[in-house]
């Protein structure tokens, strides 16, 4: 089964991230300038070219870091991060927790008391086998009257951070830069560059709200959805079963093969169809561990695709909020230049 509780907890982590703190500052800051002034938003009469000035440059630098965060992800997905460089071979991490262990118990025996010297030690332990750069330690006090003085512990690095704070940051950024548009703009939507401007931040930042909102749902209602499977442990239990099916299919009599797989496309009749091939091939050596294979297949396939439909509509904003924002990002560009330049 899932683990419900752990997915409650990243989605509480959304509304907790100091990422949303800073980024209500900063639009609360702009607020406040315009209450304390008396500054009109965008191009009205009487306004402040500091001001508008201000929440250009402030617009662009959000829509970097929510950049950063597009590029950050994709260089993970393309296997070209800086991380890859870091691998270490799986022989040396072991050596590595066997000599954190050795620290271990010598913090248990007594042997090893100061804080210091056992920071030392640990770090030395992960510098000689060379994973210092994935593993960090930390040095904690025991938690009992019989527990050691000391737990070493070991954690990864994450060079360039954890990817759900660099989506934190995607999203309230990317939400205060909408805001910062709109008084930038001042939501005009006349012709021209400035309106179409405000009408992509509109659609950009309302897909993202949703896409907000189904980030702090969707988990959830994904674990309540699943039944005695997740959608990544029916996915692995599928690709296992391929497997099974297709080495199973050697030990089936070569002139029953192509008839067998005639009835993996057999929809509701398999059930009746494989039962009467049973009975037609006399219990063929192998047939009989090949369709309960291809029965447990067909079920995990079933709810595999069950629960990809069910994700696929929880993603259903992004066709939207993608494209758009690449078109928004163009826009940013051309109105940036036309600005420097004339």
């Amino acid at each position: 089964m899932s683990d419900p509780g752990g997915r409650r907890d990243l989605n509480r982590r959304l509304f907790q991230s100091w990422h949303g703190a800073i980024a209500g500052a900063i639009v609360l800051s702009f607020v406040g300038w315009m209450l304390a002034t008396g500054v009109p938003a965008g191009r009205e009469p009487g306004y402040d070219r500091t001001f508008l000035l201000a929440t250009g440059w402030a617009t662009l630098a959000l829509f970097l870091v929510v950049l950063l965060h597009v590029t950050r992800k994709y260089v993970h997905k393309l296997g070209i991060s800086p991380e890859f460089r870091m691998r270490v071979p799986i022989g040396e991490l072991e050596r590595a927790e066997t000599e954190l262990n050795a620290i271990r118990r010598q913090v248990a025996g007594g042997t090893l008391t100061d804080r210091g010297d056992v920071l030392r030690a640990a770090k030395t332990a992960l510098r000689r086998h060379g994973v210092h750069k994935i593993l960090r330690v930390e040095i904690e006090p025991g938690d009992g009257p019989n527990a050691p003085a000391w737990r070493v512990l070991a954690h990864p690095t994450f060079p360039l951070g954890k990817m759900f704070h660099w989506m934190h940051a995607h999203l309230f950024y990317g939400l205060a830069a909408g805001v910062l548009v709109f008084l930038h703009g001042g939501g005009a939507l006349q012709a021209g560059l400035g309106g179409v401007l405000t009408v992509l931040a509109l659609v950009v930042v309302g897909s993202g709200l949703v896409g907000i909102w189904f980030w702090a749902t969707g988990p959830a209602r994904m674990t309540a959805d699943e039944r005695d499977l997740s959608a990544e442990k029916a996915f692995a239990l599928h690709e296992n079963l391929e497997r099974k099916v297709r080495a199973a299919y050697d030990d089936v009599d070569e002139s029953l093969r192509a008839e067998v797989r005639s009835l993996e496309d057999a929809g509701e009749d398999f059930a009746a169809r494989a039962k009467a091939l049973l009975a037609k091939s006399a219990g063929a050596s192998g047939l009989t561990d090949l369709f309960a294979l291809l029965g447990q297949r067909r079920r995990v396939a079933a709810e595999l695709r069950r629960l990809m439909r069910r994700r696929s509509r929880m993603h259903a904003w992004r066709v939207l909020h993608i494209p758009v924002a690449i078109v928004l990002a163009a826009a940013v560009v051309v109105h940036l230049v036309s600005v420097l330049r004339y």
